[in-house]
């Protein structure tokens, strides 16, 4: 198990409204629960084995409570929320749905792109979170690199990737497509900094800061969950 940062306290959305890949939309305002409309779009697991383009979800795949992280590789504030955010999935993923989705803030991170089709080079070969996890572990050394991609592949080495099929979908114009998508769905829904959580879809307006505030949170719908005894 990998050591965790406890007592992390991190104020999230002192980001304000960027412009992201296609210059996507953006909401100022949280979101009304009571609107579909205003909800993250759903989880869409493609069935497809061979598929190279599908949600990354993790943790217990067949619970009604499910968890959303919006995130930028680059942004400082979800590499340190990464440990707490691992500690929550080491305690809750086998009774809660983790799902992963793109928000790349190109405006204020330059590199984060690159990062971005980097963890979907991975993922194609059923490495995205372990991707993920060196992203933020080492997102000092790749953060205001000048080649970003060529750390990045050194990541890919170190994960015994097959490097041509990983080049292949970095350089895919549907790897572009498919983050590109996962960030306007985000936009849409009221996403407008990262890291943004949403919890069974409503995106949260008060981000849990700390261990605490995440076992309340789950707990609390966990609980609502359960079958009336």
């Amino acid at each position: 198990m990998k050591a965790v940062i406890i007592g992390i306290l991190v104020t999230v959305g002192i980001i304000g409204s960027f412009i992201l890949i296609g210059n996507l939309a953006s909401k100022d305002d949280a979101t009304d629960p009571s609107s579909e409309s205003d909800k993250v779009p759903p989880v869409a697991v493609n069935e497809d084995p061979n598929a190279i383009y599908t949600e990354h979800v993790r943790g217990n795949l067949e619970s009604d409570v499910e968890f959303y992280e919006y995130l930028d590789f680059q942004c400082p504030f979800c590499g340190q929320y990464y440990p707490l955010i691992e500690q929550v999935f080491q305690e809750y993923g086998d009774r809660v749905k983790f799902v992963t989705r793109s928000y790349p803030i190109t405006t204020a991170h330059p590199n984060a792109l690159v990062a971005h089709r980097a963890a979907e080079a991975a993922g194609a070969q059923g490495k995205f979170f372990e991707m993920h996890d060196l992203l933020f572990e080492r997102q000092q050394l790749w953060s205001n690199s000048d080649n970003p991609k060529e750390i990045m592949d050194q990541f890919a080495t170190e994960l015994e990737l097959d490097m041509d099929r990983y080049n292949a979908v970095y350089n895919d114009p549907a790897t572009l497509a498919f983050i590109n998508a996962q960030a306007k769905g985000g936009a849409d829904a009221g996403v407008t900094s990262t890291p943004t959580f949403a919890l069974n879809r409503v995106i949260l307006k008060q981000p849990p800061t700390s261990l605490v505030d995440f076992q309340e949170l789950l707990d609390e719908a966990l609980a609502e969950q359960a079958p009336a005894q």
